[in-house]
């Protein structure tokens, strides 16, 4: 068995296990359970420690006690957090059809504002939007009720300006998307996460432990969970040519089929362990 080799954040780890592992354990891991999780992705136990008690103090994980033993727990704000991020990260995603328009977001901050200028571009570019000139910022309309709650969330409802709209130019909307959003990016990121995670199914399928499996599927999620929130789902007919976003979806839905309930044993054989 391969124990993962990551240079990823202790934290990040963390609510990776939290996601689909501790969930199935009514959200609560004994910190021993926890640590022998962490230490089967690469990270020390007094790393590990270090992180749960900075998550602590920042009010994602709380401490309680179960089965005689002390544990950490998702706190109700994370939890909530986290199932919203949990459905987008594995729901169905279906292309936007682009007969139902596009949100259409224009804001201009204040100089004395400037930080929130800042914080609504980058919350912008991570809800998947793309950028059509200066602080004019496009998407699917489906996208409108992210946008809304995003800018209502930063307090700057004075600033923005949001509208549904069809596209009525005179060129092609094919080159407007192109403008918009860094699809080059996107689609190496697609295709590194297919180049680097398929072998890895490969070798699962071909001989595979229950914990090779956790540290298979645990990678890949991790790599996986940025996507939904860079990827706004543009219609395929606007995408350049074989769009590598199709196979990795494909790749990740067969790690969830295939994979899953394997690593999910392994988590249960740590929890069952318990006194």
């Amino acid at each position: 068995m391969t124990i993962m080799n990551v240079e990823r954040a202790p934290r990040s780890l963390i609510l990776d296990i939290y996601g689909p592992f501790a969930a199935q354990f009514d959200g609560w891991l004994a910190v021993t359970e926890l640590v022998k999780l962490m230490g089967m992705l690469g990270v020390d136990e007094p790393i590990a420690r270090s992180a749960i008690s900075r998550m602590t103090r920042r009010h994602l994980l709380t401490m309680s006690k179960r089965h005689g033993l002390r544990g950490y727990g998702l706190t109700e704000d994370a939890a909530r957090r986290f199932a919203d991020a949990g459905a987008l990260i594995t729901g169905t995603f279906e292309p936007a059809d682009p007969a139902q328009g596009w949100v259409v977001v224009a804001f201009s901050v204040p100089e004395e504002d400037r930080p929130k200028r800042h914080l609504i571009r980058s919350r912008f570019r991570w809800l998947g939007m793309g950028n059509l000139s200066g602080g004019v910022w496009i998407g699917p309309s489906r996208m409108y009720e992210s946008v809304r709650t995003t800018v209502i969330a930063l307090e700057c409802e004075d600033y923005v300006d949001i509208f549904i709209a069809d596209y009525k130019g005179l060129g092609e909307l094919r080159d407007v998307v192109q403008r918009s959003w860094d699809l080059q990016s996107l689609a190496q990121s697609y295709q590194d996460f297919v180049d680097r995670h398929r072998p890895v199914l490969t070798e699962l399928r071909s001989e595979s432990t229950d914990a090779a499996a956790f540290v298979g599927y645990a990678e890949m999620v991790h790599d996986w969970r940025q996507f939904p929130y860079l990827d706004p789902g543009l219609p395929e007919e606007l995408l350049p040519a074989e769009w590598p976003g199709t196979s990795a979806r494909a790749l990740f839905n067969d790690f969830r089929q295939e994979v899953l309930p394997l690593a999910m044993r392994f988590a249960e054989s740590i929890v069952q362990a318990r006194p």
